[in-house]
């Protein structure tokens, strides 16, 4: 029972385990790999659909960066692809455009979906999937989202950033080779991701004390171990040393698989994630330049972390949130903004998703319980003064 917290990223494939938490849990990824030069691993998964067509997606970036490589290897092999890349002059934005396009695309005797990218193509990729009942393969290219072993999907639909149901990925495969190259920015917002995990495991802890919401002990250490991992390794991190960016990248696809073993976001995303996603929308709506969402995510565990200290003595016991400071500490040694002004949200913004963050989602978190005191006014005021003057 429990025995998933010895388990090493490579053994998690198809294990399941009863936990003590009273669920049998299931991890239905068939492979992950991580480790150097293994674009030949591709073609010998890929092989198991023989000469079955295979919908091949990348944007300009990932095919430029990694996707031509795997293309190139698939092809030599003798595979039967149908290539799409997205043509994008900025940022591609998983939304019903992107969707639509390979909705368009894809051919209906695909047989199996390989997606090289990183956030947005394997939010793409996960819901075509699901919906078409093809299995899809992400080949990873930077270790900057915890959703590469995730059973949601994250699209933007009319505006507002949403989350859908979706299916593990058949296989992962991560080349640090590659991944080690990945442009610093995008390294910290994975690191980002990772961080704020210290603050959503506090808001799950506040929620099973105030609202008995189901806890699962085992997930929040084993998602708690790939965090203090990364921590311990932040200074390698940010000199992205090869073996670093392994346990990072780990720790993203440990975040993914937290997920669906409880059913729910609640052992990846709290409050800071929802004042990222409120950023997030505002950049979108008003086709302003977005930050990467994992660099907002750090940026909103500082933040939060500070109501949580705003919030002493009005919180159980139980809770024993990270310190701000030691967050922001963090952060700048893995050379990450830590500041929502830094970041670039704009005074007013950060004063408004202060009070309004928690409307994105309904997971209760800190800012319900400072709005049920009346305070959320109060502490944008205090915040926004902290932050910007």
């Amino acid at each position: 029972m429990d025995d998933i917290l010895g388990k090493s990223v490579s053994e998690l494939p198809e294990f399941e385990f009863d936990c003590s938490c009273g669920r049998k849990h299931r991890i239905r990824i068939k492979n992950i790999y991580i480790g150097q030069n293994n674009i030949d691993i591709v073609s010998r998964l890929a092989a198991y659909y023989g000469n079955q067509k295979i919908f091949f997606i990348a944007d300009a970036n990932t095919y430029a960066v990694y996707g031509n490589k795997v293309e190139k290897s698939l092809k030599r092999e003798g595979f039967n692809l149908k290539t799409f890349i997205f043509k994008t002059d900025g940022t591609l934005i998983p939304d019903e455009n992107a969707l639509s396009r390979l909705l368009i695309e894809i051919e209906t005797d695909t047989r199996l979906i390989i997606s090289v990218g990183s956030g947005t193509l394997n939010d793409l990729a996960k819901i075509l999937s699901f919906k078409l009942h093809i299995p899809y393969y992400i080949v990873c290219t930077a270790p900057s989202t915890d959703g590469y072993a995730s059973t949601v999907s994250q699209l933007i639909t009319d505006g507002f950033k949403k989350t859908f149901e979706a299916v593990y990925a058949d296989s992962i495969i991560a080349n640090t080779t590659v991944l080690k190259d990945t442009p610093p920015p995008m390294i910290q917002a994975g690191f980002g991701e990772i961080i704020g995990k210290l603050n959503c495991l506090t808001d799950w802890i506040l929620a099973r004390e105030l609202n008995g919401e189901y806890y699962c002990e085992t997930t929040a250490k084993f998602m708690l171990q790939a965090v203090e991992q990364c921590i311990n390794n932040v200074d390698l991190i940010y000199k992205r040393k090869e073996a670093a960016i392994h346990i990072l990248t780990e720790a993203l696809i440990i975040s993914g698989i937290a997920t669906s073993l409880v059913g729910n976001l609640r052992p990846v995303s709290g409050a800071e994630h929802h004042l990222a996603h409120y950023w997030e929308m505002d950049a979108i709506a008003n086709g302003h330049e977005r930050p990467l969402y994992g660099n907002a995510v750090g940026v909103g565990t500082v933040v939060i972390s500070s109501i949580y200290e705003m919030m002493a003595g009005r919180i159980p016991s139980a809770c024993e949130p990270a310190k701000s400071a030691e967050i922001a500490a963090i952060l700048k040694r893995v050379g990450a903004c830590y500041s929502p002004k830094s970041l670039g949200i704009s005074r007013e913004l950060f004063h408004e998703s202060v009070i309004h963050a928690k409307e994105v989602c309904p997971h209760y978190t800190v800012l319900h319980l400072a709005s049920s005191y009346g305070l959320l006014g109060k502490f944008a005021d205090e915040l926004t003064q902290k932050f910007y003057d």
